[in-house]
């Protein structure tokens, strides 16, 4: 902020008793989005920054990502706003940047991703960023995919291509239709040319005669035309052979999921495959398709009936199983065949790989690719691959729901559960409340009341026998602690996921220090546990704190404290009466009641010379002296540098962290014992002296707001005031308490009974209000719910 444009704000507000504001406003929000609601006379409209109007209401907003505005936060860089001018409207953004400039008579923006609007009679689509996708000089338009768009004029129909910006095919049709919900991937479209449908391609090429009736009804972007009716009767058109497959010569036609058409003729059923070939002769009481799922994959399989008896073939033709079983098989798992009434499991070929006639159920476990058959009672399990079963006894339940690892069956009897692989190997002995994947990665939890025992995936028992685990901390590592359940205090040993302890379930504590060593605690003794040795060493000191994720310890002889280097096995030889681990690698020490800090190598970095220090964010620390009865502090960087001196007055009570860069000062009056605050940078530069109540820097870095004698005002990034200090209040659009505060320009900001506005270069605006209104009015929205500021 420049000295003239301080000078000038201020000068301004010195005047402001006598000024007279070219624009007085009833009332007046706040500036969002560059903009601003005011009122007069019963009427608001909406001014930018300038104090222009802009347009008079807005009508409509939502989320540009999912076109709702539920829970649509104002701020959100996602949402959008329509708005009204004169009557025209227009679109923008969260950032005040306009989509659509206000000069269109309707905006759309159902479609979400495309918005249609319109001006004067004429219609375009637009993308969210409001660049239009063709001319705005079309009555109407339609997209069919991504370069093609339906588009009219004078009351005909025609095709615009966006690549070549110019008409693809052209404009004489009466009407057009299109299958919309096919994914943008038609390559042709329905038209309608003297009063009878038929099917042009994009290049204008007529693929069906006019000379059928349409409506919307199974479109589709295949080979198959459903919606063509012709005297009343509905027919299937193929657009390959161009041939018409309708009564008296067809009739009860069915297109099934794999795009056959299945059809009568003469009484007998055939297939049509969509190249228009014929697949399978007439001579089929029944043709239908296997598991007509729309959310299942494509089969390549159908149903046949002869003789009163069913049988299967696939859609080459081929004749897979001759008609022999009594009711249409059932597909599972994409590639067998269930035949219920005689309870055989059958593959492609025909072949029998599971005689299920002494069974009364069979059900699919289709995680595991396998089938489940159920007799007097119980289950089993059988692999249709393999052909073979999985279980050799019935259980009560199988499933394979509760666990993520796709090789394991779970099986329940008497009440309890266990585990098996899918070669019908015991993994988990049937005895347990629940099983599971356990966190620790590809193991096995197997939970028995409060005891989680853990099982590996070929069924060796690593804990069993009322034992937990937890995962260590920090490393990514193969081991885990493991603890008795039950014991007065837990007694925490190490192990891997092969089954291997490292330490015995001995110790209170087990701490992660680097590269394969921990820290052993039990009782008073202390030990170094070297997993890349496989040795434990017990360690000669009286009290040991880990520096996790280091190779350094905290240790006390001869009740002196040192630094103890890991790798070494040695002591740094430099005592301190008290230490105390820090992040990032730091130590805070004391010797004789004075305080420093040194790294892990001994070195020192902030001297021992302070009442205390405290460790800040990103490797600051705030540094502590007493004088006489008053604390004294300052700030070091993590190079020891004390770059804001010991001067100011600490009270528990007041300080707080501010963003990063930034350093509260705080400094106490004699004459009210009350704090005040001001404002450092990491350089050491004081920004704002500590002369006001509350500051809390605004918009990042841009400057900021104070609040003194129960005024507030404004300061710039340097701490030089953009006005006196004489306001009741800075309206802001939210004041978080634990989030940087956001200040909107222009700001507004009250003193007595106005409410005036002033931009970031300390200009007084020429406008004001007498009160504070909301920036929307929800009685301006199409349907409510609009976020009010």
């Amino acid at each position: 902020m420049s000295l003239f444009y301080t000078i000038r704000w201020c000068l301004w507000m010195n005047f402001l008793p006598m000024l007279v504001f070219a624009q007085q406003y009833t009332g007046g929000s706040i500036f969002l989005h560059g903009f601003a609601r005011v009122e007069r006379e019963g009427k608001s409209w909406y001014i930018n920054a300038q104090g222009k109007q802009v347009f008079d209401r807005i009508v409509d907003y939502w989320n540009i990502t999912t076109a709702g505005s539920e829970a649509l936060d104002t701020g959100s860089e996602e949402a959008v706003y329509q708005v009204q001018a004169g009557k025209r409207y227009g679109v923008f953004d969260a950032q005040g940047n306009w989509l659509l400039d206000p000069i269109y008579d309707t905006i759309d923006h159902r479609l979400n991703q495309l918005w249609k609007v319109s001006k004067d009679g004429k219609v375009s689509l637009c993308t969210t960023d409001g660049k239009l996708l063709l001319p705005l000089y079309y009555e109407d338009v339609q997209q069919l995919n991504e370069n093609f768009f339906a588009v009219k004029d004078q009351g005909k129909w025609g095709i615009y291509a966006k690549l070549t910006q110019q008409l693809q095919v052209p404009i004489q049709y009466d009407d057009v239709d299109y299958c919309g919900g096919c994914g943008y991937a038609p390559h042709y479209f329905l038209a309608k040319k003297n009063n009878k449908w038929g099917v042009v391609n994009m290049e204008g090429k007529v693929l069906a005669p006019f000379v059928f009736d349409h409506d919307h009804y199974q479109m589709r972007s295949d080979e198959w035309v459903m919606s063509f009716s012709r005297n009343g009767t509905r027919l299937v058109y193929n657009l390959a052979i161009g041939k018409a497959f309708e009564e008296p010569e067809y009739s009860n036609t069915c297109l099934l999921n794999n795009g056959f058409l299945a059809l009568e003729k003469g009484g007998r059923y055939g297939l049509i495959a969509g190249s228009g070939k014929q697949v399978l002769d007439f001579d089929y009481e029944e043709i239908t398709g296997l598991d007509e799922d729309t959310f299942r994959p494509v089969n390549p399989f159908v149903s046949v009936k002869k003789q009163n008896v069913f049988g299967l073939a696939d859609t080459s033709g081929k004749m897979l199983v001759e008609p022999m079983y009594k009711q249409a098989l059932k597909l599972v798992l994409q590639q067998f065949f269930w035949a219920e009434a005689e309870h055989v499991l059958i593959n492609a070929s025909g072949k029998v790989i599971f005689d299920a006639k002494d069974y009364n159920r069979m059900d699919v476990l289709e995680k595991l690719g396998i089938l489940i058959f159920r007799k007097a009672g119980k289950w089993w399990a059988f692999d249709p691959v393999q052909q073979r079963l999985i279980t050799n006894k019935g259980y009560e339940e199988i499933e394979d729901s509760d666990i993520d690892t796709p090789s394991v069956l779970l099986v329940k009897e008497n009440g309890w559960w266990g585990a098996l692989n899918m070669k019908g190997k015991m993994l988990v002995p049937v005895k347990y409340d629940k099983i599971g994947c356990a966190d620790l990665g590809a193991m096995l939890y197997a939970k028995k009341g409060n005891a989680e025992n853990i099982y590996t995936l070929t069924g060796q028992a690593l804990l069993e026998g009322g034992y937990g685990y937890e995962k260590l901390d920090f490393q990514d590592t193969m081991l885990f602690k493991y603890y008795k359940i039950g014991q007065a205090y837990d007694h925490y040993g190490l192990m891997d996921r092969n089954g291997k302890i490292w330490c015995k379930n001995l110790y209170q504590a087990i701490y992660e220090l680097a590269k394969g060593n921990y820290l052993l605690v039990q009782d008073s003794t202390y030990a170094l546990l070297n997993t890349k040795t496989e040795t434990i060493k017990l360690l000669p000191f009286k009290k040991v704190t880990a520096l996790e994720k280091t190779n350094y310890l905290l240790v006390n002889q001869n009740n002196a404290y040192y630094l103890f280097d890991v790798n070494r096995g040695k002591l740094i030889p430099k005592p301190y009466e008290t230490m105390e681990g820090l992040t990032h690698g730091y130590v805070k020490v004391s010797v004789g009641g004075k305080v420093g800090i040194v790294d892990t190598h001994g070195k020192t970095v902030i001297p021992l010379n302070y009442t205390d220090i405290w460790e800040l964010k990103n490797g600051y620390f705030m540094v502590l002296q007493q004088s006489g009865e008053q604390l004294k502090y300052g700030f070091a960087n993590a190079k020891g540098k004390l770059f804001v001196p010991i001067q100011y007055d600490y009270d528990r009570n007041l300080y707080r962290y501010l963003e990063d860069g930034y350093f509260l000062l705080t400094q106490r009056q004699d004459d009210t014992y009350a704090y005040l605050r001001g404002v450092a940078d990491s350089s050491g530069r004081v920004l704002v002296t500590p002369n006001y109540e509350q500051v809390f820097p605004y918009n990042g870095h841009q400057g900021f707001l104070y609040i003194k004698d129960d005024k507030a005002g404004l300061l710039n990034a340097f701490g030089s005031p953009l006005c006196q200090q004489d306001y009741d209040d800075v309206i802001l659009a939210d004041r978080p308490e634990h989030k940087p505060l956001i200040i909107n320009w222009p700001a507004m900001l009250k003193k007595g009974d106005t409410y005036f506005y002033g931009n970031e270069k300390g200009e007084w605006l020429h406008y004001s209000a007498q009160q504070l209104i909301p920036f929307i009015d929800n009685r301006d929205s199409n349907g409510g719910g609009l976020p009010i500021l």
